[in-house]
């Protein structure tokens, strides 16, 4: 008899002592409020930060956030600081460029509140023209929270020019459910995908290279204000090896426009992965799931993936072009809040390929509801029983799903203790080797135990298996993924289950004062 997996399959929480732990995609720390914590803060007062970034093609450690950072304070005339966007742990670094002694090569920085109207205050300064730096321009750092305030804005701003252009830089990051955990939906920008003001352009960036590249192409980009949205959930705030943009940060020219700019660094509007001959195509935003889904589709038969980097301008002949032509059916996921909202994506797609010279491809509408994103991003297994809801899949069996080619290694500390610093400068260790690829990532719950928690996840793999842009939170595999847990601050023992995704016989080391008997 055939089976099929089922949403019904999906991991559930692990609760110890009345608080949830480890287990959910949204922060594997969501007993209470998960804050996204960033290395830039330490390192952005490195003496060879401006030496690094204002090379081409020189490799850095630092997180993607920072070198935005880096580059928007390079670019801009001035920056509007929103406070989601702070709390999404952004502002860092630009406040510490504009107090250095070269001052005048940095924006100046503005805190400001999110409310309703938002961008009425940029509205106003755009429409006096950003500054005496005429080919710089004016950049906002806001969540899709606030861009969404923004939208009745948005359409009012004037057709740019060299000196009034505006760049909004909008990291996926969203607090969600009753415990506060991070996300990185879009839904709260489902109306604003309905109606993009024409002069606008939308970016999406989902790995800690496309973040630094497209930064620094939404600064380059003379013919339309920018919209660059890239993932904080993970790819920003991880320490890992990449390399500083493909060109260094200046003034537009004329004729640089948006396809010419993704040209020169190598990208197009739309990416497939997949066979050649797949009947069933899925059609997503660049994201943390987009990248999770090409992680496992090699374990379901004759599945693509388009995954739109550019959403607007909408390049209806590309899509067309990577499509392959034995597609029978098109799958497109709208990230919603509610099975009721529209779904911009669906009538792009639909309206790029229905016309009467195309064969009959079947399009299908698949509204991805939040709280089903904050499970299909805990692991493969949940991901792949979720796909079969959606996809004309029948299994004998449940697919064995590959695990990771990397180790991982899982840090528990205390954020106000002398150890706090114990992961980075061990990811430093292997980041620094060229034959290994190492990323780090570090959440900090808030609210679980008094000071807080911090979970740090470093991966290590060599650099002959290639870079592994799966999101670091995404676990692969159907079995427990950690290779070697370190434990920093040993009172967590007896509050958290910090084993719970251990495999067996690992190592575990624990900093501790206790005694052998306790």
């Amino acid at each position: 008899m055939a089976c099929s997996l089922n949403l019904h399959q999906f991991s559930s929480p692990t609760t110890i002592a009345g608080r949830t732990f480890s287990e959910t995609a949204s922060s594997k720390m969501s007993s209470g409020m998960s804050t996204p914590s960033s290395q830039a803060t330490t390192l952005v007062g490195s003496p060879n930060l401006r030496a690094t970034l204002d090379r081409e093609n020189r490799a850095t450690s630092l997180p993607s956030s920072a070198i935005l950072e880096y580059y928007s304070s390079k670019a801009s005339s001035a920056i509007f600081l929103y406070d989601l966007a702070r709390e999404a742990g952004l502002g860092n670094v630009v406040r510490t460029l504009r107090g250095t002694e070269s001052v005048q090569e940095h924006a100046v920085v503005f805190d400001i509140q999110s409310r309703a109207g938002a961008g009425l205050t940029l509205l106003g300064r755009i429409s006096e023209g950003t500054s005496s730096a005429a080919t710089k321009a004016l950049t906002a750092y806001t969540t899709p929270s606030g861009l969404a305030q923004m939208q009745p804005v948005l359409g009012l701003f004037p057709q740019p020019s060299s000196g009034s252009r505006l760049v909004l830089q909008i990291p996926t990051i969203t607090h969600w459910g009753e415990d506060l955990a991070i996300l990185p939906t879009l839904a709260n920008l489902t109306p604003f995908f309905s109606s993009i003001p024409e002069n606008f352009s939308v970016l999406l960036s989902a790995t800690p290279q496309e973040i630094i590249d497209f930064a620094a192409i939404s600064y380059s980009i003379s013919g339309s204000h920018v919209i660059h949205i890239f993932d904080q959930w993970s790819a920003g705030r991880e320490v890992s090896n990449k390399k500083t943009s493909y060109q260094t940060v200046s003034a537009p020219s004329p004729t640089s426009g948006i396809h010419t700019e993704f040209t020169r660094a190598g990208y197009s509007f739309f990416e497939y992965v997949g066979p050649t001959d797949a009947s069933d195509i899925i059609v997503i935003l660049n994201g943390p799931l987009a990248l999770a889904i090409k992680n496992i589709l090699t374990i379901i038969p004759s599945l693509g993936v388009v995954i739109v980097k550019v959403l607007r301008p909408w390049d209806e002949t590309n899509l067309r072009g990577v499509i392959p032509p034995s597609a029978q059916t098109i799958h497109v996921l709208d990230d919603v809040s509610s099975t009721t909202s529209s779904t911009p994506l669906y009538h792009d797609v639909l309206g790029a390929m229905v016309s009467p010279s195309s064969k009959t491809t079947r399009i299908s509408s698949v509204r991805l509801e939040t709280k089903t994103l904050s499970q299909v991003l805990v692991s493969a297994q949940s991901l792949v029983g979720y796909l079969s809801s959606i996809l004309p899949i029948n299994w004998f069996a449940a697919p064995e799903i590959p695990a990771r080619a990397s180790k991982r290694i899982v840090f528990y500390s205390n954020p106000t203790s002398s150890l706090r610093e114990v992961p980075s400068v061990a990811s430093q260790l292997f980041v620094s080797n060229p034959n290994i690829n190492a990323q780090l990532l570090q959440n900090v719950d808030a609210f679980s135990k008094p000071g807080g928690v911090a979970q740090s996840t470093l991966t290590i793999g060599s650099t002959k298996d290639g870079v592994d842009d799966t999101p670091i939170p995404f676990k692969n595999g159907q079995s427990s993924d950690t290779d070697a847990l370190m434990i920093l601050d040993s009172s967590l023992l007896k509050t958290h289950d910090v084993f719970s995704e251990l495999k067996e016989g690992s190592p575990v080391l624990i900093v501790t004062t206790w005694g052998g008997e306790e």
